[in-house]
């Protein structure tokens, strides 16, 4: 039996996670959404970067697995700002969280910082020596905002990956629905309540 010796055979990658600009809310300095609710705002970024941190373990943990991020790149918030130390210390996480990506998962950690260039995952992936299996590729889009960018980026990805949005789900329980998600929803608008009518279809 010969075997051929200096080639490395490629990775297989079945699992794709995705964050998409973590905490943008407060680096964009969202000055007249905060007002005197900085602790509390405070608050909910420190749980943030925990749970994304758990998020970064859990890829570390499975060979198979990267991660894909887009940074939020931003915008020094002005010095007259009311809350340019609160934006400056939310900008200071999202730099130890990509520190502590890069160090604990190396070369499984691709960055991108428009959406279109997502679409050149596979590309920067086999550069890398990975290769994804179709079959059986699964993941997780999160960050901020779920109905805006992360959604966004996750359509790009599945397009230039060549599967269906349902392998890459976005996961509500790990991002940021809006501004009103620092305030545990005190902000949100309650939804308006709609008539009961006997014609309407049945959800499915």
């Amino acid at each position: 039996m010969i075997f051929m010796s200096g080639i490395k055979q490629p990775i297989m990658i079945s699992r794709i996670e995705v964050l998409v600009h973590p905490f943008f809310t407060l680096i964009c300095n969202r000055d007249s959404f905060i007002g005197d609710n900085k602790k509390q705002v405070k608050k909910k970024i420190e749980a943030l970067a925990k749970q994304w941190g758990r998020e970064i373990q859990l890829v570390a943990s499975d060979p198979s697995a990267i991660l894909v991020v887009m940074p939020t790149y931003k915008q020094v918030p002005v010095s007259n700002s009311p809350n340019s130390k609160l934006s400056k210390w939310s900008a200071l996480q999202l730099k130890k969280l990509l520190v502590f990506a890069k160090k604990t998962l190396g070369n499984r950690l691709f960055a991108f910082s428009t959406f279109g260039q997502l679409q050149s995952l596979e590309n920067a992936a086999r550069k890398k020596g990975f290769v994804f299996d179709k079959k059986a590729l699964r993941g997780r889009a999160f960050g901020e905002y779920l109905d805006l960018c992360v959604q966004t980026a996750q359509e790009v990805l599945c397009k230039g990956l060549g599967i269906g949005v349902e392998r890459i789900p976005v996961s509500r329980r790990l991002g940021v629905e809006g501004v009103h998600d620092y305030f545990e929803f005190k902000t949100k608008p309650p939804a308006k309540k709609k008539r009961a009518s006997s014609s309407r279809r049945r959800p499915v």
